[in-house]
């Protein structure tokens, strides 16, 4: 992302402007394609799995169990938003790690605190994310510190779903591009609220995904290379 590329420009002011190529990282379309639905068979096992989401929408944190992605935000969103009146619950999506215990229990006290307990739910990582994500109202990026790109962003767009985050690092470069109304200013919590209030109140469709595909990720990369091979036979 540009965000890198600012960053090693800033540390490392000895380097040639001129030789940094900025590759976005891509996705493959065909495994997130716009409008896709879970098949009934997997909705029903995942309802069994978390009966709170069969009744209810739910917003989704998909990341690790680290304090880089921001989970406290998100319980802190779902709060006000029940504040306003939204019965949601809130999916902490690969948050459930071996060694993160003690991190976990402190974000169920944050939520009992909040009152929300009972809506929340902390799970380990999955491969079927794809179908998690079609399945929710609302997927959040709020990682506390800049992401060089937001993968799971990208994704969520691809399959047509709205996606909430702070306007900073990679993040902020890919909803700025592709669905502008899910940017809000860093840590602006009221901000926040407000912005997922209009987004499930009002659901914006959102633009057709244009970004940067996994082949031509993969294109560029090797261009890359043989463009360093050229200029080293040359020497």
């Amino acid at each position: 992302s540009n965000t890198v590329r600012d960053y090693v420009l800033a540390h490392y002011r000895q380097l040639d402007p001129q030789k940094l190529r900025v590759i976005e990282r891509g996705i493959d379309p065909a495994r997130f394609p716009r409008g896709h639905r879970a098949l009934p068979a997997w909705r029903e096992r995942f309802h069994a799995e978390h009966p709170m989401l069969a009744s209810r929408p739910f917003l989704l944190l998909p990341g690790r169990g680290t304090r880089l992605k921001g989970h406290a935000h998100a319980i802190a969103l779902l709060a006000a938003l029940r504040l306003r009146g939204f019965d949601l619950a809130l999916l902490l999506q690969g948050a459930q790690e071996v060694g993160r215990e003690r991190y976990l229990a402190e974000l169920r006290e944050q939520a009992k605190a909040l009152g929300i307990d009972d809506r929340l739910i902390i799970a380990p990582s999955r491969p079927d994310i794809r179908e998690v994500m079609a399945e929710a109202a609302l997927v959040l990026q709020l990682s506390n510190k800049p992401e060089a790109f937001g993968r799971t962003v990208a994704e969520a767009l691809s399959l047509g779903k709205p996606v909430l985050g702070w306007n900073q690092g990679g993040t902020g470069e890919l909803l700025a591009r592709h669905f502008s109304q899910g940017a809000v200013a860093p840590f602006d919590a009221d901000a926040l609220a407000a912005r997922a209030a209009e987004l499930l109140s009002n659901p914006i469709k959102v633009p057709a995904f244009t970004g940067t595909t996994l082949e031509q990720m993969q294109a560029a990369t090797l261009a890359l290379y043989r463009e360093a091979l050229q200029e080293r036979s040359h020497e």
